[in-house]
């Protein structure tokens, strides 16, 4: 769904954009046939796949309990990884493993910037780096209000958002 999004990022994804339509849906398919082909997984391997998931959102949970060290923060550029948003899918992930929102904000904050030996980063203190997301809804209630961005704030000054995605839509449509 943020493929418009990644093509600023890696221009080869506007080859993909472009496979959106019927026709390129139908050169697709006709492509992953002849040299993918990928079968459809039987209902036996769904319930496979589906339980191996069970098992990650379960260890996920445990190490979080057993008080491992666990960070927010995703392997871009990765195909199929769009940045920005993949941290929030990523937090989103963390809480439906059964991880208490507020820790999954700490560890997209404070403990990413406490791995990287960064105390300016991930917190709200004197000299450290004033770069805040206002948001609209409380992400504690519910992670994904994350994305409800109300303001942005870089280096202590309000970013004119409409600016910057004026900027990055006219880098897409190079």
């Amino acid at each position: 769904p943020y493929l418009d999004y990644m093509v600023g990022v890696m221009p080869y994804h506007s080859y993909f954009k472009r496979m959106q339509g019927t026709f390129g849906k139908m050169i697709g398919r006709h492509y992953l046939d002849k040299y993918m082909p990928m079968p459809s997984p039987s209902r036996k391997e769904k319930d496979v796949i589906d339980r191996g998931l069970a098992n990650i959102r379960e260890i996920t949970k445990r190490l979080h309990e057993a008080g491992v060290r666990i960070v927010v923060g995703t392997d871009s550029p990765n195909p199929s990884i769009v940045p920005g948003f993949s941290l929030h899918q990523e937090m989103s992930l963390l809480v439906a493993s059964g991880l208490p929102a507020e820790a999954v904000l700490t560890y997209a904050t404070s403990a990413a910037a406490d791995l990287l030996r960064k105390d300016e980063l991930g917190r709200i203190k004197p000299g450290a780096l004033a770069d805040l997301l206002l948001l609209d809804g409380d992400p504690t209630e519910d992670i994904t209000h994350t994305m409800q961005v109300q303001d942005l704030i870089k280096g202590g000054v309000k970013v004119d958002r409409s600016k910057v995605l004026e900027k990055f839509k006219a880098t897409l449509e190079r």
